[in-house]
């Protein structure tokens, strides 16, 4: 968000005489040049994109899903589109920053938001094209990665959705790189801190509670104190699962293929199962993840 609403703790110095509080905003990271400054900068760096010489759509290979095609009409950006697209949205925040300067502490705040509201959503339309534009570089990725005749694909498409996200935010355009470079090692990065996670995640899972168990296997002399605390944790985790939500432990069994013939289900076929969302079902996956730590660590 361009403007963060919240109240300011500093209620008595930021209040107008009507008694309105002025809200509390951190202005936008992005990434500056000098033009920023210009008198004129608008009407360069807002202005259309320059099209790209015999600009074509491409059919969609047959290896990847339907509902994916539609990322095979949006043209390959060229350098110098890509250049103009990231410099405008720098210079869009640039503007959202200056903006917020300025009505920090004005009064007439409430009249300029409107104004504010728009260049938000000059900023998201520029942000979700250049998102957009390379996610055909996700799914080339996925795809290599993606385990042969499993389910895996479409997970490894979400995070590798995620990864472009977060480059689009960071990449500095000023150095003259392509992003597709810059994305390309993002991608890789989250999909390589993906199998880590999850590989610590089942690790960790099924070997919760029976570590006392192994520790006193592995004494001469196990005293019964050490015996029983082991048993008690092991119990611990099994008396947790049964104490969670049938939705809740389905999730976490399912996902850690435990009393499973699987060896751990991806989350959009959970969520098929289940009739919810694949990012609900990650949700609620992450939630009683923490409740489980949270009650092991008690």
């Amino acid at each position: 968000m361009i403007l963060d609403r919240r109240v300011s703790k500093k209620a008595d110095s930021d209040s107008d005489a009507s008694g309105t509080t002025a809200p509390e905003m951190t202005p936008l990271k992005y990434f500056h040049i000098d033009e920023f400054e210009d008198e004129s900068a608008g009407e360069i760096f807002l202005a259309v994109m320059p099209p790209a010489p015999n600009a074509t759509s491409q059919r969609r290979p047959r290896d990847v899903p339907a509902y994916l095609a539609h990322l095979w009409q949006i043209p390959v950006l060229t350098p110098d589109q890509e250049y103009h697209c990231f410099r405008k949205l720098n210079y869009l925040k640039y503007l959202a920053s200056k903006s917020i300067c300025s009505v920090v502490h004005d009064r007439r705040y409430h009249e300029m938001f409107d104004d504010s509201e728009a260049l938000q959503d000059s900023i998201h339309r520029v942000r979700n094209f250049l998102v957009e534009s390379n996610l055909r570089l996700v799914v080339s990725i996925a795809k290599r990665h993606a385990v042969p005749n499993t389910d895996q694909f479409e997970e490894l498409v979400c995070v590798g959705n995620a990864a472009v996200m977060r480059a689009v935010e960071l990449f500095d355009f000023r150095r003259g790189t392509r992003f597709s470079t810059y994305a390309y090692q993002a991608i890789e990065r989250s999909i390589y801190g993906l199998y880590r996670t999850e590989k610590r995640r089942r690790a960790k899972f099924t070997s919760e509670g029976s570590d006392n168990l192994e520790q006193c296997a592995d004494d001469d002399l196990p005293s019964n104190q050490a015996i029983l605390e082991a048993v008690e944790a092991k119990a611990s985790v099994v008396s947790l699962l049964d104490d969670l939500e049938a939705r809740d432990r389905e999730i976490v069994l399912a996902r850690f293929g435990i009393n499973r013939p699987e060896d751990g289900v991806a989350f959009h076929i959970i969520a098929k199962r289940i009739n919810l969302s694949t990012t609900r079902t990650v949700q609620l996956f992450n939630r009683t993840m923490k409740r489980m730590r949270d009650y092991l660590a008690e």
